[in-house]
């Protein structure tokens, strides 16, 4: 599948390739190395690749690729129509930054985006109440519980 991709000059053609062979490195050789690479050359093609993004997110949680991950997550978020998952995939980036990769100045970002996008929640508040009372950061803190 290889050889036929690098010869084919069809982009649509080429998209469906990558993705078999996707499919195929993931579900039948269990190379999941090789799966990711499929799928990113398929996204290369096309930054809007839906399903690219979708089968990305899913290897890369199952690898604990977490960085790549989070990219994943703020790629797919403007292009999904529904609000619910919008959310859903904002809060998994933020408690990803804050969780797996210990990032607090992005997971902070993240979880402010999440209140300017969304609108006051608990979830987010509390996670900022976490991650500003961790970094000492009192007057950011103060600033979190008044809005």
């Amino acid at each position: 599948l290889y050889a036929e991709v690098r010869l084919d000059e069809d982009v649509a053609h080429k998209r469906d390739l990558y993705g078999r062979i996707g499919v195929l490195s993931e579900t039948r050789l269990s190379d999941l190395p090789a799966a990711i690479e499929a799928y990113r050359q398929r996204l290369a093609l096309d930054a809007a690749d839906e399903e690219a993004l979708i089968a990305l997110d899913r290897l890369y949680e199952r690898t604990e690729a977490y960085r790549e991950l989070v990219e994943v997550l703020t790629a797919r978020e403007p292009l999904v129509e529904s609000g619910e998952l919008r959310r859903e995939l904002a809060t998994r980036a933020a408690v990803v930054l804050a969780e797996r990769l210990d990032d607090g100045p992005a997971a902070i970002a993240a979880y402010r985006r999440l209140l300017d996008d969304f609108g006051q929640a608990p979830g987010p508040l509390e996670a900022l109440d976490r991650l500003y009372t961790k970094s000492g950061d009192a007057p950011a803190l103060a600033e979190t519980v008044e809005a």
